[in-house]
């Protein structure tokens, strides 16, 4: 039996100071509205009885992952951490767009060629997310739970329903929401999306 019902989840908000703001390696902790945010998605996850769950290394995922599925053991996973933002790390979109509009096109664009200044590459992400993938459709399980972040979400489930990696700009998972997916025969169809009315 291979996996029937996926969840991915983006991690719970972390600090204020960092809203709108591109964040990537930056290990941050949860902040006291992510933590609640974490425990609503541990009752929204009990529907599905996750039996698999993996997460990102980074500590606002892990931190999710304890809260919403403490009877579950997290299977770390590299190539869930978010993207590396290079010196883009912690700015404002508006910073960015400023400071370099030709650049920030591209980005928007989701060119292959793109990659952040001394960060990480379109092409190179990509890869990250397929290879998670392959892990997803060949696991054993009812249902998996996956902690992760933003850009991973979305452009998994762009890779999930075989639609082009640019169009991840149609789905908004905020943090702490999660997206559901039925899976079968190597197929997904996405059955829904949950954001919190929490602020994050």
């Amino acid at each position: 039996m291979v996996t029937r019902h996926l969840i991915l989840i983006r991690h719970g908000a972390v600090g204020e100071e960092y809203a709108s703001r591109y964040v990537g390696r930056t290990d941050l902790a949860l902040s006291e509205i992510g933590r609640l945010q974490a425990r609503v998605l541990g009752q929204r996850l009990a529907d599905f009885g996750p039996d698999l769950c993996l997460s990102s290394p980074l500590r606002r995922a892990r931190e999710t992952a304890a809260l919403a599925l403490p009877r579950v053991e997290p299977q770390i996973m590299e190539d869930l951490r978010e993207i590396d933002f290079g010196t883009w790390e912690c700015k404002s979109f508006a910073e960015i767009e400023a400071a370099n509009p030709e650049l920030f096109e591209k980005w928007k664009r989701f060119d292959q060629d793109f990659a952040f200044p001394r960060g990480e590459g379109v092409a190179a992400f990509l890869k990250r997310v397929d290879a998670v993938k392959r892990r997803i459709l060949t696991e054993s399980s009812e249902a998996a739970a996956v902690i992760t972040h933003g850009g991973i979400v979305r452009s998994l489930i762009c890779s999930l329903l075989d639609l082009p990696a640019c169009a991840r700009i149609s789905f908004q998972v905020k943090r702490g929401g999660m997206a559901t997916l039925r899976l079968e025969d190597g197929k997904a169809v996405l059955t829904g999306i949950q954001n919190p009315e929490t602020r994050g």
